[in-house]
This record gives C-alpha cells, sequence and structure tokens, in this order.
C-alpha cells in the first residue's frame, strides 16, 4: 500500500500534474485498504474463535492456502489444491493450525522456487491431508530465508495440542496430517 501511496504522490508532485495515472494509484490503494481491512477482521474471527467450531474440508484448505498464498508466493512458492468435494467437516481449529503450520514448514524447508500441492483423501473413518512440495528447477538460486525457519518438529508440537495425528516421510518430505470428520453445525436460522 505505502508503495502506491508513494507512486500516487511522485505523479501529483510533477510539473503538469499526472492526474489520471494519480487516479488510478489511489483507486489501487483504495482496493489494497479496503482487502487489507477484510483480512485484518477475518484474522480476528479467527483468532478469537467467533468461527463456527467445524468447517467442511475443501472450505478450511481453502482457507488455510489464502492466509498463506501472498507470503509463499513471495518467496518463490506457488500452492495449488487438489481437494474433491468430500463430504465432511472437519474441526477448523485443529485444521487451520495443523495445515497452515505444515504449509509455512513446506515452504521454509525448500529454499528454491517450489510448487507445494495439497491433497485431501478419505482413509477409513478419517481424512489424510498431505502436503508434497516439488522443486520447480533444481538450479535456482536459493531465496533468503527467516532468522528462524518454521521446521516439521514445530508442525507437530502444534499437532499434538490439537490431538492430530501426523507424520512425514520422504527428502522433500511429504507432510501427512488425519484429520478426525466432526459433525457439521447446524444452519442457524430463525427469527
Amino acid at each position: 500500500m505505502s508503495l502506491l501511496a508513494e507512486l500516487a504522490g511522485r505523479r501529483l508532485a510533477v510539473e503538469p500534474p499526472d492526474l489520471a495515472n494519480a487516479r488510478d494509484a489511489i483507486a489501487k490503494l483504495q482496493g489494497q485498504a479496503r482487502l487489507a481491512a477484510a483480512s485484518s477482521i477475518a484474522t480476528i474471527a479467527w483468532i478469537t474463535g467467533e468461527e463456527s467450531p467445524t468447517v467442511g474440508l475443501k472450505e478450511g484448505v481453502e482457507a488455510c492456502i489464502a492466509l498463506v498464498r501472498t507470503d509463499s508466493e513471495m518467496r518463490g512458492a506457488e500452492i495449488a489444491a487438489r481437494v474433491d468435494d468430500l463430504d465432511v467437516s472437519v474441526s477448523r481449529r485443529a485444521l487451520r493450525m495443523v495445515l497452515t503450520a505444515s504449509l509455512i514448514a513446506a515452504v521454509d524447508g525448500e529454499p528454491r522456487a517450489a510448487r507445494i500441492e495439497v491433497h485431501a483423501t478419505r482413509e477409513g473413518d478419517a481424512v489424510e491431508v498431505r502436503v508434497e512440495t516439488r522443486a520447480v528447477q533444481e538450479g535456482d538460486p536459493p531465496f533468503s530465508g527467516d532468522e528462524r525457519p518454521f521446521t516439521w518438529e514445530d508442525v507437530e508440537v502444534l499437532a499434538r495440542v490439537e490431538g492430530v495425528a501426523v507424520r512425514a516421510a520422504g527428502a522433500p518430505p511429504v507432510f501427512c496430517s488425519r484429520f478426525a470428520p466432526c459433525a457439521p453445525e447446524p444452519a442457524r436460522g430463525g427469527p
């Protein structure tokens, strides 16, 4: 947003002012401000638990990916989901904590451009969600990472707290999480 504001300011500072492009930059800035406000409201609802305790699997996976997508793309990781319309609800909190942590660990664990794929399948009485990493090009220069990257051990700690069974296998690792189905929340209605 600050980049767009700076751009609009520069367009207005020239003689004669570039009003058309300044208006365009301001319109984009307004859109970004609305998006930031909506994101903040959604984050507050997430943190305070003001939402239903269960979520449809596909909806929950999409929400977790949306949360980390921008940061991940800036670090060279493209995230894609292949989640069939499994008619199953899971704990919203457990999915958010464990899947989001798995996505962050996958991005932090791959210092080069990568494609992260999320798959979900029904496994007996549970749902398994897999996070798989595939390097896009082996020769790409590594991206600079965080001072303290998120690791699989961090994911395991969060999974224990949420009561989710997890495992990692392979290199690069495939992160697997098993979520117990929950009864969906009844629709709210009435006067």
